[in-house]
């Protein structure tokens, strides 16, 4: 008999899914409540920058008015691949990575929106970019490198490793691509979210991996000028080097060399 397990949220999945849900209910069920949310927590392209904190409210909004659907498969989403991944890193860099991931992702697309202009705009990203696609797209990267030989069965039908999971994300991100109309999140933010879990993903991390090498460089090298400087301040002005070492005659095989022994020896015994 198959016995079916479910993953454990943490602190920080469960308060993500409560806000996730409770902001899906009301912009669902509500015309005139979701326009409100929307203006300030969307990511609208010509506001992201200068309201960054857009970055990354914007995936908390995962659902259109009156789109049910839109909000079942991220509250899915999100605790099947969170759980793992929250209960393997601890809470706090599971909430530093849903953050770097939807900022980034949905930095992706003001960039694309930047270069790209009208034209990127309608055909890649709406106007206003929401949803957990790109944190999603992260957590799928990130679980993928983190339980690679661990056997799953995608969409509870298809049987693979967990290290092909991450063809199988790229190849939606690319079917949005093909068929980018009625997506809120766009085609661009996960992408962007792709990119961010393959470096945020792994123990230790890619990015992890380059700041240990700069802090370890720069510990070098300023251990390197702290000893060049000791040797410059405790170095006679006008030298380069120290002088050589050279033997000073004297001592006590010296003096007792040129004494003169007493007439008396009774006292030396």
């Amino acid at each position: 008999m198959t016995r079916v397990v479910f993953p454990k949220p943490g602190h920080v999945l469960w308060s993500v899914l409560a806000v996730t849900a409770v902001l899906g209910l009301v912009t669902a069920g509500s015309r005139p409540a979701a326009n409100a949310l929307f203006d300030v927590l969307a990511c609208e392209m010509s506001r992201a920058l200068t309201q960054p904190w857009r970055l990354v409210s914007a995936d908390m909004l995962a659902a259109p008015p009156e789109r049910w659907s839109f909000l079942v498969f991220s509250i899915l989403g999100l605790y099947l691949l969170g759980a793992p991944l929250e209960e393997r890193w601890g809470p706090g860099r599971f909430l530093r990575f849903m953050i770097l991931a939807a900022g980034l992702g949905n930095l992706a697309a003001v960039a694309a929106d930047r270069l790209m202009g009208d034209v990127g705009q309608v055909r890649f990203h709406p106007g206003f970019v929401h949803g957990p696609a790109a944190v999603i797209a992260a957590m799928s990267v990130a679980w993928a490198r983190e339980f690679a030989d661990l056997k799953v069965s995608a969409f509870f039908i298809l049987p693979m490793k967990a290290k092909h999971f991450v063809w199988l994300t790229l190849l939606l991100c690319a079917l949005n691509f093909a068929f980018p109309e009625g997506l809120p999140e766009g085609a661009i933010a996960p992408l962007g979210g792709m990119a961010a879990g393959y470096a945020l993903g792994g123990s230790p991390s890619p990015a992890r991996r380059l700041w240990l090498r700069v802090r370890l460089a720069w510990l070098k090298r300023g251990t390197a000028a702290d000893a060049a400087s000791r040797r410059r301040r405790g170095a006679p002005r006008g030298r380069k080097s120290w002088p050589p070492l050279s033997v000073i005659p004297g001592g006590l095989e010296d003096i007792f060399e040129n004494r003169t022994p007493p007439k008396d020896k009774r006292d030396l015994n």
